[in-house]
């Protein structure tokens, strides 16, 4: 898993890398990375496919909010499961962030 700044945004990053994996090893990671943020930024988003079922549990578990699915813009017609995703939003909020390092893994 990785962060990166958001594309032309100064306070906030995107977690990337949710290909495959086990949950309570994204949550520790997700839970780094909200723990390293909290102070610099706004919030951390993320992208996920519906395939990705252990990353959005973990994304889901930390308290992340999703989207509903959307398609990649010109797919409509030859949907698979890498263009419907989801897009998730975490506010590093002092009350979130408590509650997300408080979660389980």
């Amino acid at each position: 898993m990785t962060i990166y700044n958001y594309p032309g945004c100064c306070s906030a990053y995107v977690v990337a890398g949710f290909g495959g994996g086990d949950k309570a090893k994204m949550i520790k990671e997700l839970q780094v990375h909200i723990k390293q943020k909290h102070k610099l930024a706004t919030a951390l988003t993320a992208t996920t496919n519906i395939s990705q079922t252990a990353g959005e549990a973990a994304l889901k578990a930390v308290g992340f909010t999703r989207s509903r699915k959307i398609m990649k813009a010109g797919t409509e017609k030859k949907a698979n499961t890498y263009n419907k995703i989801h897009i998730w939003y975490f506010e590093l909020s002092t009350a979130k962030v408590k509650k997300a390092l408080a979660v389980e893994a």
